[in-house]
């Protein structure tokens, strides 16, 4: 018996020592960003050199690294780049790809406008960096020559459409290269004059910006003004970022940081692309070094949901900033870790949901349908793993119709992306901090489906959706499945499909009286029996209470103020703040717009938010008048039509000589207070029964007292105040103020 329990104990030793295999959850019913693609700026040498490309350099970037976006800076003050350097690289590489049946986009940024548009005359910050900047008065300008250069030029010399632009490369930056700063209100005013300019001459063109650091904060000064905007919204049709710290030095980011941009984009609807990155060591363990690159973009792809990765130069001497060296486009690490993602995650991957329970084991997913007019892209699906540990992992996939084997890819310290053959997917050996990337290839193409438009309904009322474009895959036939269902089934119970292919109709209802947001998820299946054989979209349902009435505001009158109480602070009173309709919306702090500013010093509202009352304080600071925009805004929302500002305009002119306007000044009839200054206790003596109610508030709008009142003598406790000035307002068929003084 001894020696059997000893044996045990060993058996037992020996099982607990051995490593424990990894299971990755791949989930395919829950997807995310699609691909738009991977690539670098530039050639085979920077564009100020020489030596740009030639066919093995061609064969290089587009059959063996898959690179599917090329970013070339718009040298639109010196257009000899373009003509003696640019132009026939974008024609050869144009058509390489073509030749090859790979899809590849172009897209542009902008380092500088031409000097004479700016303030400093100059192309970099010049002598003067805070002239670095575009004149207002050539915003026109300047857009339009850059959509005449896209719609015209580079259409008919080099027969490309233009994919994507952007209006400035890092526009916080001054530098003593080609630059120009904006602030982020600049670039918005600069936005709302470009954009329709761009939708006119070369619609197809996405606008992508502002391409400044990667950081939510950063990213946040930006959106917080132009997303704010309603007109420059729309025409910003990607949020790019930079992947560093300071425009030089490398940031890999972290998965929170990458959360909070991509939240940031989705907040709008918008893709978040990462346009330009460099900075690390071809060294495997340096830091920033090469396996660091590939974690930059796993997290990028992972957390960031980005859909478009590119590199800063693609060729060059072979430094940190390039991933091609010796001048001739030779591979260096950073190629190889590129090609890891690059080759195998292709335009129009879609990432689906992957899980990893080790920590020192990274994963993202893609699947590819195969619908695409390119040849070269395969229906596939695409797994890379980062081993980020020292010690051997061992792994096995999970998950709807996993395929039994899988074609791996690995980049380590001495591998460059290199095939290892077949792996069966039950069991993957990943080497100690090593990049593996696994390829399932099929032959059957995905189902088709178009994604649906995003519905906004009011409560209790039935809905249909139009489900069109669904196929069995690009030029197969087949069944089809078609199912749906709501995420939040408490908002929306159930959702019914009717129809065949290629129409169906979805049929939902929301809860008995639920208001709230969900998304759909529409699962379309082909009679394939592999993990391709399932395409799912998906589309956001909001259900709300009503459509939204807009807010109101009373109407204020004008006023004429005296500089000779210049140094005393004025009142005017707004009242019968609502929400316009049932009263349970919030009512945000009125926002004031004096056309001529001068004549006021220190406007400020003084408002609690959802009372319906306040006041604007002031001073009379020159002669003249000015017309005050007053804006009420609620959070009801514009779904469905819905109106949620109300703006209200008076004139305040600017005298010698006028009344003081406040307590004293802005009274209809006379409101007597006993005893003002009072120590607790005080009788308010009002004009007649026409009041309702009576309010005690501060200097800050701070509501202290609000009671009904029957007749026109009241009495108030105020002993329970601070010491200070109170403000009085009685209301009914008509509104008096006074104001009290408590001081013990």
């Amino acid at each position: 018996m001894k020696k059997l329990l000893t044996l045990s104990a060993g058996v037992f030793l020996f099982l607990y020592g051995m490593p424990q295999t990894v299971t990755i959850t791949l989930k395919d019913s829950v997807t995310y960003q699609e691909i738009v693609g991977f690539g670098a700026h530039g050639a085979m040498n920077p564009w100020w050199e020489s030596n740009f490309y030639n066919s093995t350099f061609l064969d290089r970037i587009v059959d063996d690294l898959g690179l599917t976006v090329t970013r070339n800076e718009f040298y639109d003050y010196d257009m000899s780049y373009y003509n003696n350097k640019q132009k026939p690289f974008y024609i050869a590489l144009k058509n390489k790809a073509a030749g090859s049946n790979e899809p590849i986009k172009f897209i542009h940024t902008v380092w500088s406008p031409q000097p004479q548009w700016k303030a400093n005359n100059d192309v970099t910050q010049g002598t003067d960096p805070s002239k670095n900047y575009l004149l207002p008065q050539y915003y026109d300008d300047y857009a339009n020559f850059c959509a005449d250069y896209i719609a015209t030029t580079l259409k008919n010399d080099c027969g490309i459409d233009l994919y994507a632009f952007s209006l400035q490369n890092e526009p916080a930056f001054n530098e003593t290269y080609q630059s120009c700063k904006y602030t982020p209100q600049q670039y918005n005013d600069l936005l709302k004059v470009a954009g329709p300019i761009f939708r006119s001459k070369c619609p197809n063109v996405k606008l992508f910006g502002p391409e400044d650091m990667g950081s939510a904060a950063t990213t946040g000064s930006w959106t917080n003004v132009i997303f704010n905007d309603p007109v420059s919204v729309n025409y910003l049709d990607v949020l790019a970022v930079h992947g560093y710290t300071d425009g030089v030095n490398a940031s890999t980011g972290d998965a929170p940081g990458w959360t909070a941009m991509y939240n940031i984009a989705a907040s709008k609807k918008k893709q978040l692309w990462m346009t330009e990155t460099s900075g690390y060591s071809d060294s495997w363990t340096a830091s920033p070094g090469a396996f660091d690159l590939g974690k930059a973009i796993y997290l990028a792809l992972k957390y960031g949901k980005v859909s478009a990765w590119v590199w800063w130069q693609l060729g060059g001497a072979g430094s940190e900033y390039e991933l091609m060296g010796n001048n001739d486009g030779s591979p260096t690490k950073r190629y190889y870790v590129s090609k890891n993602y690059y080759r195998y995650i292709r335009p129009g991957a879609v990432q689906i949901e992957s899980s990893s329970p080790d920590n020192s084991v990274y994963v993202v997913a893609f699947k590819h349908s195969g619908n695409s007019s390119y040849s070269a892209v395969k229906p596939q699906v695409t797994v890379v793993l980062l081993n980020t540990s020292t010690s051997s992992k061992t792994v096995k996939l999970t998950g709807r119709n996993i395929p039994s084997t899988m074609q791996a890819y690995r980049t380590s310290a001495t591998e460059n992306c290199v095939s290892v053959g077949s792996v069966n997917t039950s069991g993957i050996s990943l080497l100690g901090q090593t990049i593996t990337t696994l390829v399932y290839q099929g032959t059957n193409k995905g189902p088709t489906v178009n994604t649906p438009a995003d519905v906004v309904i009011v409560k209790n009322t039935a809905k249909t959706v139009s489900l069109t474009g669904v196929t069995a895959g690009q030029g197969e036939t087949g069944t089809v499945t078609v199912t749906a269902e709501a995420m939040d089934k408490s908002l929306i119970p159930s959702v019914s499909v009717t129809g065949s292919a290629p129409n169906y109709t979805l049929s939902f209802t929301p809860a008995t009286d639920k208001t709230g947001s969900t998304v759909i998820r529409v699962y379309v299946k082909d009679n394939g029996s592999d993990m391709l054989n399932m395409t799912v979209v998906s589309f956001n349902v909001k259900v709300i209470a009503q459509v939204n009435k807009a807010p109101t505001i009373d109407p204020i009158k004008n006023y004429t103020v005296g500089l000779n109480n210049k140094t005393t602070k004025h009142y005017i009173w707004f009242t019968g703040v609502t929400d316009g309709n049932d009263g349970t919306q919030n009512i945000y702090k009125p926002v004031l717009t004096l056309s001529n500013p001068s004549c006021l010093r220190l406007p400020y509202v003084n408002y609690t938010p959802n009372n319906s009352y306040g006041n604007i304080e002031f001073y009379p600071d020159k002669l003249g008048s000015t017309e005050v925009e007053v804006k009420v805004q609620d959070d009801g929302g514009t779904d469905l039509g819905g109106v949620d500002t109300k703006t209200i305009k008076f004139t305040i002119t600017v005298v010698d000589n006028a009344p003081l306007l406040g307590i004293e000044g802005n009274i209809e009839e006379p409101m007597i207070i006993y005893p003002n200054p009072s120590g607790g206790i005080v009788t308010i003596e009002l004009p007649g029964n026409y009041y309702k109610t009576i309010t005690v508030m501060d200097v800050n709008g701070r509501e202290w007292i609000k009671q009904q009142i029957t007749t026109n003598v009241v009495e108030i406790d105020m002993s329970d105040m601070p010491n200070g000035m109170y403000f009085v307002v009685a209301r009914g068929e008509k509104i008096i103020k006074g104001k009290v003084i408590i001081d013990r």
